[in-house]
């Protein structure tokens, strides 16, 4: 409960924060939309960093705060079960985050000495953009926070000088690069997040499914049974199908699903294919029926079907189970179970 009251405050103060970033930079944008004085947009850009910026920054750190004091919470009480040694391996995941983000602010650095010959001087900060999104995918928020203020203080240090001929003044410029990349950490730290627990959610699905699967032991009777068994739903589609049946055909069960399986059945046998099992849907009695069917060579085996109506816990008729037999040892079986099936198509 504890866990959960965080991670909404904490979805609370990112959401504030964005909107404080995006409002900082609406007002720099009309500022420069609606005056060309440089007074005025100084002016702005103060109103922004100081009443905007400043307070989305603290509310993104708080939430970053909030979200790793939970963690060492949650690690706290994790570590009890388990060996000594989890805090210093966080400590160093924590310090690698940090490093690269650092990393990334040089080499974007290198880059601009690399290209300081075709980059104008109106631009001074283009190849930081880019180190604080890298920062902020791997690390986060904190990390790309970092990036971002040490790509000012390099790009306001080198590159945004008073002779540079730029006609608005090195405090609007920093404003707005402090506007944009909390902006972009925070865009992509949370997008990074979001996909992380997709794919968190997906794996756990994957293993409860899994687990689901292994723990039923009928299923696995189903899957691994010599015959050929199918389910169907009550429109004769098959929701269903074993591994004898899909090694008999020799497809997949993404390609049998539907109104797939109907691709194998003889075209002179598919309309009394479809009566007989549309006699056990409607009067809930077990059919039979032999047809030609594609076999994995390409040719086509006689094989006798055997369904009967699946019925709900509420009575109702939602489909079929039914078992293929090859045509051979189906006669032996329709002598010897003819007394049990009743009114059979064959």
């Amino acid at each position: 409960m504890a866990r959960t009251s965080t991670e909404r405050v904490t979805r609370a103060l990112t959401w504030l924060g964005m909107a404080l970033l995006v409002g900082g930079g609406l007002l720099v944008v009309g500022a420069i939309a609606l005056t060309t004085s440089v007074e005025a947009l100084i002016a702005s850009a103060s109103v922004a960093t100081l009443a905007f910026c400043l307070p989305g920054a603290a509310a993104f750190a708080l939430a970053f705060w909030l979200e790793s004091a939970a963690e060492r919470a949650e690690r706290r009480a994790i570590s009890a079960m388990q060996p000594a040694g989890t805090p210093e391996a966080h400590w160093a995941e924590t310090l690698r985050k940090y490093a690269l983000a650092v990393v990334a602010v040089l080499c974007a650095w290198g880059a601009r000495m690399w290209l300081d010959i075709y980059i104008p001087n109106e631009v001074p900060f283009i190849t930081f953009y880019l180190a604080v999104a890298i920062a902020g995918w791997v690390g986060g928020f904190g990390p790309a926070a970092v990036a971002t203020l040490l790509s000012a203080a390099i790009a306001g240090a080198l590159y945004v000088r008073p002779d540079t001929g730029m006609e608005v003044g090195r405090f609007v410029l920093l404003g707005i690069f402090l506007l944009v990349c909390l902006g972009i950490a925070a865009i992509v730290s949370a997008l990074h997040d979001a996909l992380v627990r997709a794919q968190q959610l997906a794996n756990q699905t994957k293993h409860a499914e899994a687990a689901r699967d292994g723990d039923n032991p009928l299923r696995a009777l189903a899957q691994f049974a010599p015959a050929a068994l199918f389910m169907t739903d009550a429109s004769q589609g098959c929701t269903y199908c074993n591994r004898s049946w899909l090694g008999f055909r020799g497809r997949t069960l993404a390609q049998e699903l539907g109104n797939g399986w109907c691709e194998g059945v003889h075209a002179e046998d598919l309309a009394r294919r479809r009566e007989a099992f549309a006699k056990a849907l409607a009067t809930r009695e077990p059919q039979a029926i032999a047809y030609r069917l594609k076999h994995a060579d390409g040719g086509y085996r006689e094989v006798r079907d055997v369904v009967v109506a699946h019925v709900s816990a509420r009575g109702q008729v939602v489909g079929l189970f039914g078992a293929s037999t090859p045509l051979a040892s189906a006669m032996q079986a329709a002598e010897r179970d003819a007394p049990a099936i009743e009114n059979p198509s064959v």
